[in-house]
């Protein structure tokens, strides 16, 4: 009988190996939330490898990292502002491959003809498939299933957003492209 769980048969070495990898693809996460949500396209390729492919479904998207945050990019600039969070992650390490399923609830805002507040909702599921190449973990391939989506309108209240790197987490973190920088 296997388990996905550390037993006294995991050698030291092994046991962190593990936590190491689920904190690099946790962090990796949270790096791809930020660079959605400041529209920072050098650190959301840098969250795949280089030959890494996105399919975003319902038949959002399909084709390479790149190409994928290129495409994102023209969508999140006809809104006001965008907040990516996940939460409820698995990971599960094989070596030096790992999978992950991740819960995702995006919020776009745009203003409506009529100065009311246009709010967009998804909630979905990142299912990555994550390998250790050139010292690093990065995604090989996400599919993104999205489970319900809807719109409404409202007010928004005024905010100090800024979706570029002028934005106070800049300097605070300063650069995050690796979890250990």
């Amino acid at each position: 009988m296997t388990s996905d769980h550390i037993t006294s048969d995991h050698t030291t070495s092994d046991q962190l190996w593990q936590v190491c990898a689920r904190l690099e693809i946790a962090d990796g996460l949270a790096r791809y939330c930020r660079a959605m949500d400041r529209m920072d396209d050098e650190l959301a390729i840098g969250v795949w490898h280089p030959d890494g492919t996105a399919t975003y479904e319902p038949n959002l998207f399909s084709g390479s990292a790149g190409d994928f945050v290129r495409f994102v990019r023209g969508v999140h600039e006809g809104f006001r502002a965008t907040t990516h969070r996940m939460a409820n992650t698995i990971i599960r390490v094989r070596g030096h491959h790992a999978v992950s399923e991740a819960y995702g609830h995006v919020l776009l805002t745009r203003s409506a003809d009529d100065g009311t507040a246009v709010l967009r909702h998804a909630y979905g599921r990142y299912l990555d498939r994550w390998s250790f190449r050139d010292d690093r973990w990065a995604i090989d391939h996400r599919v993104y299933v999205r489970d319900i989506g809807y719109e409404h309108r409202t007010t928004v209240l005024d905010s100090t957003v800024r979706r570029d790197r002028s934005d106070p987490s800049y300097e605070i973190l300063g650069d995050i492209t690796s979890p250990w920088a």
